[in-house]
């Protein structure tokens, strides 16, 4: 997991009365799975690497109802953004020399829907099928020991390929380096700590609400109910 924003945007509107349209944009979608197979933890990156020359890929889903609403400070009507939507993830990568892991992670949304128009807000329509930000995930190992202490460095970039204008992408490239941390806690039990700044050189604003740079952390643990064969 990581820092996300926040589903539900305060407003403080001076006037009343009349219907508002949709200003502004923020990247709604905050999935984002890592590519790399086993050793990661879904969002969570872990320490080890892919082998040399070795590939994985993978195919993730995900579904969110009214992921964006907007609240009316002192009426309390509330608005919704994005209704319905529903995303797929194609994500892969390749170990370069035991050393180096390089990812790719390419979001696309199948199917999304804005909400109903209320008393002072007029959602903006949205593109059913819409690309997300194309993602790099360069990592290196630092020190990996499969029954113990783990530590690599990433360097997650994201290319502006996606539509702000349907609420999907940033505006600009952005980029994350993270530190990660892993430690094998039995044979079947582990956990990982992810701590990066993820840099956003232009700003986003909704309304009232602007998103820059972030501080970003994960953490995550995994117990093997089944042992591979």
């Amino acid at each position: 997991m990581k820092t996300t924003i926040a589903a539900a945007l305060a407003l403080s509107l001076g006037v009343g009365g009349a219907t508002r349209a949709q200003d502004g944009s923020l990247p709604v979608q905050q999935f984002a799975p890592a590519p790399g197979g086993d050793n990661n933890f879904v969002t969570v990156q872990g320490s080890g690497l892919l082998a040399h020359l070795t590939p994985a890929a993978g195919i993730y889903l995900n579904y969110a109802h009214e992921p964006l609403i907007l609240l009316r400070i002192g009426t309390d009507e509330v608005t919704q953004l994005v209704e319905h939507q529903l995303q797929v993830d194609l994500v892969a990568a390749l170990g370069i020399l035991d050393v180096l892991e390089v990812g790719l992670a390419i979001p696309l949304t199948i199917y999304q829907t804005q909400g109903a128009s209320s008393g002072s807000f007029r959602p903006a329509a949205l593109d059913a099928f819409v690309t997300g930000d194309l993602r790099l995930y360069p990592k290196v190992s630092i020190l990996h020991d499969p029954e113990g202490f783990g530590l690599a460095f990433l360097a997650a970039l994201s290319l502006p390929t996606g539509s702000p204008d349907n609420l999907q992408g940033n505006e600009s490239i952005t980029i994350e380096p993270r530190l990660v941390a892993q430690y094998q806690i039995t044979e079947v039990f582990r956990g990982a700590l992810n701590l990066g700044v993820l840099w956003r050189p232009e700003t986003q604003n909704l309304f009232n609400i602007d998103v820059g740079s972030e501080l970003t952390f994960g953490a995550a643990l995994e117990y093997e109910v089944v042992e591979d064969t």
